[in-house]
Formats: structure tokens, C-alpha cells, sequence
């Protein structure tokens, strides 16, 4: 089990010229079981979504929407 992401940064309002950027993110975190992956989802969104912070000062707003699935 991987967690991915879906991740949008906002700059600002497009009619003051500001952007958004969507991007998916698969970061080399690894869970063996489901479960553990659910309950830790919360953690990583977290901790991703203050790196985005760190990464991008000057954004309004930040979404990250995580999902825990099975890599082959």
C-alpha cells in the first residue's frame, strides 16, 4: 500500500492574476497493510501540505487530498 496525492496550490484570485496548480504527488511511502495506511493518511497530508507551505509563501490557499491504494 502507497499513499498518493492530489495536491492544489492556490496563488490567488485568476482576475487578479493568480494561478492554481494541480499536480499528483507518489511519494516512496510504503504501508503493509490497509489499515495502517488509513490511519496514518492524516499524518502525511499533514506533513506534506506544511512542506507546500514551506515551498510556496506566497500561496492563499492549499488543498492535499490523499488516497491509499495497492502498487504492483
Amino acid at each position: 500500500m502507497i499513499v498518493a496525492f492530489c495536491i492544489v496550490i492556490t496563488e490567488g484570485p485568476r482576475h487578479r492574476g493568480g494561478e492554481s496548480f494541480c499536480s499528483f504527488y507518489k511519494p516512496k511511502i510504503e504501508f503493509q497493510l490497509k489499515e495502517r495506511c488509513i490511519d496514518d493518511k492524516k499524518m502525511v497530508v499533514d506533513w506534506f501540505t506544511d512542506e507546500a507551505k514551506r515551498l510556496y509563501p506566497k500561496a492563499i490557499r492549499i488543498d492535499a487530498t490523499a488516497v491509499c491504494y495497492e502498487s504492483k
